[in-house]
Parts: structure tokens; C-alpha cells; sequence
């Protein structure tokens, strides 16, 4: 909303609007990782696969979040339309960002599996 109507993307303002957003993504990844930890704890009777889940969640949406608000940003730099470019930039980072962290946090925990 910012850019479009003509604000200084990088001033104070913004880096509070990214502390923000991973807030509020942090916020939103223990509430769904907590529910999906349990879960599968619950239903696979597997307590290290749903903290693998958890904290995966977690991770990928505090930064998804992050991402989707800055990306806009470097887009609009390059004098492209973010309203149109962003959508398929911020979904392929993010799905790659979640499967990345998925791996690596299930591969470190491998051998407790």
C-alpha cells in the first residue's frame, strides 16, 4: 500500500513494518505448529516428527512473512509494476524457503527418527 501511494519504502517506517510482519508471522507459525505438532504426535504417536513440524512451521512462516513484505520493495526498484511481479516471486521463494527448512531441520534430527 505504501508504494502506491509514493511513501520512501526504506525509511524508519518500513523496518518497523518488516519487525512487524515477523512478529506477526512468528505469532501465527507457534499457533499452527503447535496444532500440528500435537497432531501428529498425537495420531502418528511420533513426538520428534511433530517437532520437526512445529519449528518448521514456525521458521517458514516468520520469514514468508518477511519475505512477502520485502520483496514488493526490490521489485518496485527495478520500475516494475510489484502489484503484478510479486505474486509468483514471493510464491516460489516461499515454497522454496519452506522446503529448504523442512529438509534441513528434519535432516539434522534424521537419526532421532
Amino acid at each position: 500500500r505504501k508504494l502506491s501511494v509514493g511513501d520512501n519504502p526504506f525509511s524508519e517506517e518500513f523496518w518497523k513494518t518488516i519487525w512487524q510482519e515477523f512478529l506477526v508471522g512468528t505469532i501465527i507459525g507457534a499457533a499452527a505448529g503447535i496444532v500440528l505438532g500435537l497432531i501428529v504426535a498425537i495420531f502418528y504417536g511420533n513426538t520428534i516428527l511433530g517437532i520437526i513440524i512445529a519449528v518448521s512451521l514456525l521458521l517458514t512462516l516468520s520469514l514468508s512473512n518477511v519475505v512477502g513484505s520485502v520483496i514488493p520493495v526490490i521489485i518496485h526498484k527495478f520500475k516494475i509494476d510489484p502489484a503484478v511481479a510479486s505474486g509468483p516471486f514471493i510464491t516460489t521463494i516461499n515454497d522454496a524457503l519452506g522446503l529448504i527448512i523442512y529438509f534441513s531441520i528434519a535432516t539434522q534430527l534424521l537419526h532421532l527418527l
